[in-house]
């Protein structure tokens, strides 16, 4: 029975991770990762506005053209690494779904396996007791 129980706290906690993983939306982990990116980009602008300032046009509208490519190149690898995050999640919620329907269906040949043994009155009392404690 203690190993039972050791096991459903696991599947519990299991469950609890993959709850908390999918309630942290997409945009909150962009957010966290893209961070240093972008604090990287804030300096970047500040260097940028001062040489700007004494730069012509032309080469202000370059500037922010190879930043705007910058921060595009980034998305498209954010993008590219959080479409790989979905699969390998939704990989590991199906596992774990496989995983409880199996326990499930344990679970309950076991139970009728009980019943059947309990309601026999033949049925070797530890037998019981054992099947009842696994249960």
């Amino acid at each position: 029975m203690m190993a039972r129980m050791e096991l459903k706290g696991l599947w519990i906690a299991v469950l609890a991770a993959a709850a908390l993983a999918l309630a942290t939306s997409p945009i909150a982990v962009a957010q966290h990762a893209g961070t240093g990116a972008d604090a990287g980009a804030d300096a970047d602008a500040g260097a940028d506005a001062d040489a700007d300032a004494d730069a012509p046009e032309g080469a202000s509208d370059a500037t922010r053209v190879v930043r705007i490519r910058r921060v595009i190149t980034l998305d498209k690898q954010r993008i590219s690494w959080l479409k790989g995050e979905l699969a390998s999640r939704t990989r590991w919620f199906e596992d774990l779904a496989t995983g409880m329907e199996e326990l499930g269906d344990e679970r309950t040949k076991k139970g009728a396996e009980l019943e059947a043994l309990e309601a026999d009155p033949k049925a070797d009392p530890n037998e019981v007791a054992k099947l009842r404690q696994e249960v």
